[in-house]
């Protein structure tokens, strides 16, 4: 017998919304760029500091009034509605349920609420998210679009030999960038911060000086208020910005160089501790020459084989030569909308 199955809106509040989404989230299919607390602050940049949209969470519910999926969106201000974690740093949208629900439930619970929404882009979207499995079912009702190219390397148990693994051309851009470095005499380290280790006011401020650095050697033909109010959003505003260094699954490397901050990553771990999702990656352009991104990523890899636990280090949306070359695999996000 079909269960009664009703659709409300809620705020990201609502004490039952937060109590099943935590516990849903503990599924080790369901990314950290999905957990509640990390869209907790897109929801709070879209309610309070965007002018062209509005959060909007809706959730299907039993006859008894019970949860039994969660789909964060948000709606245009001049119509239509996407999914909420679509949004710049995030790598991944989607719905939330239980990790035991059968698919025919999945499929009425999603047929439910896009019944009533039939205005929507569906992004970033990955195969492992039930929304995926629904949407290519029902290809008749969606255009599927361009997908977007992400990139993840696996940690491995023993770094030299996943090094020896590279193909030579590989290896050798490596040990470039080291020989580099020990033939102008400089002294590199790394620093970890995991989880409870949140960087100090000193480490936020190297992340931040290095990544606004970069960023904005991209708007060079911005006039003086415009890039003064970017840089106030992106210091001060945009959600992972203070997702990142608030969360106690935050991870961050920071790369020296002599002393100076010269690369970072920084990201999210899975309540399993078996995944690492890194939003932010930038390198100081005055150490171009010592390729230090290749640096960074070398030094977390051995810090995580000897950590023992993260066996993925998801790079996220971009598909860059050195993600490549440090053995990073292929894979896809999907966008669709709705016909």
């Amino acid at each position: 017998m079909k269960t009664e199955l009703r659709v409300k809106r809620v705020s990201i509040n609502d004490k039952q919304l937060q109590s099943k989404w935590k516990e849903w989230e503990k599924d080790t299919n369901t990314s950290p760029f999905l957990y509640y607390d990390y869209t907790r602050f897109i929801y709070h940049y879209y309610k309070y500091y965007s002018i062209g949209y509005t959060p909007a969470i809706y959730c299907v519910t039993d006859g008894s009034g019970n949860i039994l999926m969660i789909l964060p969106l948000k709606k245009r201000l001049f119509g239509g509605y996407l999914l909420l974690n679509d949004i710049q740093g995030c790598g991944a949208a989607g719905c939330v349920c239980a990790p035991k629900m059968d698919n025919m439930t999945k499929e009425e619970c999603l047929d439910a609420i896009l019944y009533k929404i039939n205005d929507i882009k569906l992004r970033r979207v990955s195969t492992s998210n039930p929304l995926y499995d629904y949407i290519v079912k029902r290809s008749d009702n969606y255009k599927k679009q361009q997908e977007t190219v992400c990139v993840s390397v696996p940690v491995p148990a023993d770094f030299d030999e996943h090094f020896t693994s590279l193909s030579s051309s590989n290896r050798q851009n490596i040990r470039t960038a080291y020989n580099r470095l020990n033939r102008d005499s400089k002294k590199y380290e790394i620093k970890v911060f995991d989880n409870s280790e949140i960087p100090g006011n000193t480490e936020r401020r190297q992340i931040m000086d290095i990544y606004m650095k970069r960023l904005f050697s991209k708007y060079k033909q911005r006039g003086a208020v415009k890039t003064a109010i970017k840089r106030f959003i992106y210091e001060h505003i945009k959600h992972d910005t203070n997702s990142l260094f608030t969360l106690q699954n935050s991870f961050h490397a920071i790369l020296y160089i002599d002393g100076k901050a010269a690369a970072f990553l920084s990201g999210l771990t899975d309540h399993g501790r078996t995944t690492l999702v890194v939003p932010r990656l930038a390198v100081d352009i005055d150490y171009k020459f010592y390729s230090p991104g290749y640096i960074l990523l070398c030094e977390t890899l051995k810090h995580l084989a000897k950590e023992g636990e993260i066996r993925n280090l998801d790079l996220s949306r971009g598909e860059e030569k050195y993600k490549l070359d440090m053995g990073g695999q292929r894979y896809h996000t999907h966008s669709f909308v709705a016909r």
